[in-house]
């Protein structure tokens, strides 16, 4: 064998020897892979089940509440932050009460405006220092007709957009929904998604539940020392009726409207959010689960996974 055919052969071992050592460090790191989704699988399961058991707790909490009383305050036990520690990991979830929020589908119930749900969404965009200019987009991106007012928008300007889309025309299933609306920006979202929720039946607010800005826009005069006030009853039980909210009520002059628009409140609720966080095998796990109580019945309507904090 000549030197070159010598050559020849060392470099074609070591061209098979290579390819050789990258076929199986191809496989390593498919089966590494293959291991990683099996494992993210599990804890995945593991996770969702794990919901289930505080999504349980959460039902046995509310049906015992609606025996208590009509009335859901801050000072019961559905309202504590609970925190479970298993062998696989630990989680904690809490009750949020859905109807201390601005139920954003009460603007158009119907497919009609409500003029007093309008007239107190317009107020919470004043205690949240928002331009109410959006108040006449987000009324017609609600309504059912396809007809602009001033200042707000429909199909006509939706489809023109990137990527083209056509106004909701009907009840948002998610505040999410109103990032589309014509003029609202992220700064604005942002202020006003904590105090919104988009429930699938006209309701009242929670005025054991609900925090200072959504209070604010029950008041056809608002007064922000009154909504303090307020506040400070619901640690301390909260009311059991809306009549009882009179008392605090600052008198209203001569011809004024009253403190208090009381056909927009009450004190009990339907809706609950479980808002929870798992941590299993050091890997965070949000979530959100929405239920509906019916008298004695509490279920579990839907649940989403949350990428990030709830």
């Amino acid at each position: 064998m000549t030197a070159r055919q010598r050559g020849v052969a060392l470099l074609t071992a070591l061209l098979i020897a290579a390819l050789a050592a990258l076929l199986a460090v191809t496989a390593i790191e498919r089966e590494s892979l293959a291991l990683q989704r099996t494992q993210a699988i599990i804890i995945d399961g593991q996770a969702w089940a794990l919901v289930g058991l505080l999504e349980a707790q959460a039902q046995t909490r509310l049906t015992r509440d609606a025996a208590a009383g009509p009335a859901d305050t801050l000072a019961e036990s559905w309202a504590a932050i609970d925190k479970q520690i298993w062998e696989i990991g630990q989680g904690q979830g809490q009750l949020v009460d859905l109807q201390g929020r601005f139920n954003i589908n009460n603007l158009a119930a119907g497919g009609a405006v409500q003029a007093a749900w309008a007239s107190a969404f317009e107020r919470l965009l004043q205690a949240l220092e928002i331009d109410p200019v959006i108040l006449p987009a987000v009324l017609d991106y609600l309504d059912a007709d396809n007809e602009a007012r001033a200042g707000g928008a429909e199909d006509a300007y939706y489809l023109r957009q990137m990527p083209p889309r056509r106004s909701a025309d009907g009840p948002l299933t998610d505040v999410e929904e109103l990032r589309a609306v014509r003029g609202m920006t992220p700064a604005m979202f942002g202020r006003l998604a904590p105090q919104l929720t988009a429930l699938p039946e006209p309701t009242t607010i929670n005025v054991n539940t609900a925090d200072v800005p959504v209070l604010l826009a029950l008041m056809p005069q608002p007064s922000r020392a009154f909504a303090a006030r307020l506040r400070a009853r619901q640690a301390e039980g909260g009311f059991m009726d809306v009549q009882s909210l009179l008392v605090e009520a600052p008198p209203a002059p001569a011809g004024a409207p009253a403190a208090l628009d009381l056909g927009l409140m009450g004190v009990g609720s339907n809706h609950f959010a479980l808002l929870g966080r798992l941590q299993l095998a050091a890997r965070p796990f949000h979530f959100r689960s929405f239920l509906e109580r019916r008298q004695a019945q509490v279920e579990v309507r839907y649940r989403q996974r949350e990428l990030t904090d709830v």
